[in-house]
C-alpha cells in the first residue's frame, strides 16, 4: 500500500512536525516518522492538492472525480491533502521535455479548481500518509495524465495557480520576489 510512496521520495528527504521550527533533511526512513514530508521536485509522482474545508474527504466523488491514491484528512479540522499517484512521473529537470510539464500543471490546475483547493499550494509538502496522526483513506488507484480526460477534467478555462508555481523554493521566497518589485516602486515614489 505505501510501498510505491516510499519508493517515490530520494534518500534524503526533508520533514517537519511543526513549520514553525523549520525543516530538515533527514534519511528516508527518519523523516517518515515526522508528519510532513517534501515530495520530490525535480520529478513529479504525484499531483498534490491541499483542500482547506472540513468535510471534503470524499469530495472528489459527489462531482464525480476519480478517487485520490491517497487522502490525509486532519483529525482537527477534517481538513486534507489529496494525492493522485502517476504511473509515469512528469520530470522537471534541465533536459526534461516541456510538452509533459505543461499537460501536468493543466491538469493540477484543473483538478485544483474543480475541488476548490488551494490555488497557492504549490505541493512541495505533504502531510506524510504514513504517519498515525492523520486519518488516512486509501485507494489502489494511479494514473495516467490522460485517464483525467475520461472523468470529464477539462484542461482548458480554469484559474491558473497564483505565481507561486514560478519558484520551486515556495511560498516565502515567491512572497519576497513579489514584494520586492511592489517596494522597489514604494521607495522610488517618496
Amino acid at each position: 500500500m505505501y510501498a510505491s510512496f516510499i519508493q517515490a521520495l530520494p534518500d534524503k528527504v526533508r520533514s517537519t512536525d511543526d513549520f514553525q521550527y523549520g525543516c530538515k533533511f533527514r534519511k528516508k526512513e527518519k523523516a517518515l516518522e515526522h508528519l510532513y514530508v517534501e515530495l520530490p521536485q525535480s520529478y513529479k509522482k504525484y499531483i498534490a492538492l491541499d483542500i482547506d474545508r472540513p468535510g471534503t474527504a470524499y469530495f472528489w466523488d459527489s462531482i464525480g472525480l476519480p478517487p485520490p491514491t491517497f487522502v490525509m484528512v486532519n483529525p482537527e479540522n477534517a481538513h486534507c491533502h489529496y494525492l493522485y499517484e502517476l504511473n509515469t512521473p512528469v520530470y522537471y529537470t534541465e533536459h526534461a521535455r516541456r510538452a509533459p510539464q505543461k499537460f501536468f500543471e493543466a491538469t493540477d490546475i484543473a483538478l485544483t479548481n474543480m475541488l476548490g483547493a488551494d490555488l497557492g499550494y504549490v505541493g512541495h509538502f505533504v502531510k506524510n500518509p504514513l504517519h498515525p496522526h492523520w486519518r488516512l483513506i486509501h485507494h489502489p488507484a494511479r494514473y495516467d495524465l490522460d485517464d483525467f480526460k475520461e472523468w470529464g477534467v477539462d484542461l482548458r478555462g480554469h484559474k491558473h495557480k497564483q505565481r507561486l508555481i514560478e519558484s520551486p523554493e515556495g511560498r516565502n521566497t515567491t512572497l519576497f520576489h513579489t514584494l520586492r518589485h511592489w517596494a522597489y516602486r514604494d521607495v522610488l515614489q517618496q
